[in-house]
């Protein structure tokens, strides 16, 4: 290392070494996106569904969680204490990390609970090849570093998504580069493969095939995969589709892409999943309807509005909003009602502390609005 030298005074007749220079502050350590943070908000859902049958102040009783308390809790040990619950079949606790808070959402199952019928266990011998499995396991880990850096959000290109956050970009780009070298290997995973885990990888890559009726249909036929991770997977990337067939300008184009989602898709199950104790179900299928009531299907109105407004109601006041919106967004089409008023409402309501209140009266209105009109057809 070069040492600089200096004059130690102006009298001085030698030149002399210089004081020893501070040691540079070490740079702090980047906080762990995974460490532990202090749950925000508790919220119980599945509870109306029994009729009664478990109170929601027994459950948050007997999960033994606070405000304030640390995500790092033994989740199968509160787990374990809720099925102890007499009428209570399953539960499904799982936390919600975001910039600034941790919700932990508590699912309960019931045998007065909507069941999906799920297929069977695939038992196919395909597989992914081990750089796919990497590529998406880097973009999972990059995921939630990205939305807790508020970086999280994402672009819709040609039916698949474009995440902002670069190194996530990255990896899914890798990811997209991977299964269009090999579509016929993706479509055969997704819909034989016995490991549940390159089902999750192949329904999240298939998406991104110029092929948009194979797309459909594969990750349709996956809505109800015995694993949670796959339909999560699935019914994520077909919201992100059904999203850019809301934006696509009206020809021929969007015809023939709403003609491929009321073609494949099948409307009652997304609904039965809107009453799933489990979080993902609920969440992706709210996203993926809250885009289908805005597209001119055949009695997605009517079936919602025939199994799906008890729960819309419990999740449109979730303390997560930006979750809780899609089913805001989807009371206020079928009501009737400009959605960006109704989420502005629904902003001025949780400021009051009238959000339930809100969401009552949308969800009459979407009542309503029904018992008025004929179900929309295609």
């Amino acid at each position: 290392m070069l040492l600089t030298l200096a004059l130690a005074a102006l009298t001085a007749p030698v030149l002399q070494d210089p004081a020893p220079a501070p040691e540079p502050a070490a740079e702090a350590p980047a906080p762990d996106p995974f460490a532990p943070k202090p749950i925000t908000a508790i919220d119980v859902y599945g509870t109306l569904q029994a009729s009664g049958g478990v109170a929601e102040a027994l459950v948050r009783a007997r999960a033994e969680l606070a405000v304030g308390d640390l995500t790092d809790f033994d989740r199968e040990a509160v787990e374990a204490r809720l099925r102890e619950l007499e009428g209570v079949r399953d539960v499904s606790v799982m936390t919600v990390l975001m910039p600034g808070a941790a919700v932990v959402m508590i699912g309960v199952d019931t045998p007065k609970s909507p069941r999906l019928a799920l297929l069977p266990e695939p038992t196919g011998e395909q597989r992914l090849p081990a750089e796919m499995l990497q590529a998406y396991e880097r973009a999972s880990d990059l995921l939630m570093e990205g939305i807790l850096s508020g970086e999280g959000g994402e672009d819709v290109v040609e039916g698949y998504s474009v995440p902002r956050y670069g190194p996530l970009a990255e990896a899914e780009a890798q990811l997209r580069e991977l299964t269009l070298a090999q579509p016929d290997r993706v479509r055969g995973v997704l819909a034989a493969s016995a490991d549940a885990s390159h089902r999750a990888v192949a329904a999240k890559a298939l998406a991104y095939l110029p092929d948009k009726a194979a797309v459909v249909r594969g990750l349709s036929g996956s809505m109800l995969d015995p694993d949670p991770s796959v339909r999560n997977n699935a019914v994520r990337a077909l919201s992100i589709f059904a999203d850019w067939v809301v934006d696509l300008e009206a020809g021929p184009e969007r015809e023939r892409m709403v003609a491929l989602l009321g073609e494949h898709l099948s409307v009652a199950p997304l609904v039965t999943m809107l009453s799933s104790f489990e979080w993902t179900d609920r969440n992706k299928s709210a996203a993926l309807l809250a885009r289908l009531v805005e597209l001119p299907l055949a009695n997605v109105h009517a079936a919602v509005r025939a199994n799906g407004m008890v729960a819309l109601g419990e999740m449109a006041t979730w303390s997560s909003r930006g979750h809780a919106l899609f089913s805001t967004r989807i009371l206020a089409n079928l009501a009737g009602r400009d959605v960006d008023e109704a989420f502005a409402a629904d902003k001025a309501a949780r400021e009051a502390g009238t959000l339930d209140a809100f969401v009552a009266e949308l969800a009459r209105a979407a009542e309503a609005a029904g018992q008025a009109s004929e179900p929309i057809e295609r």
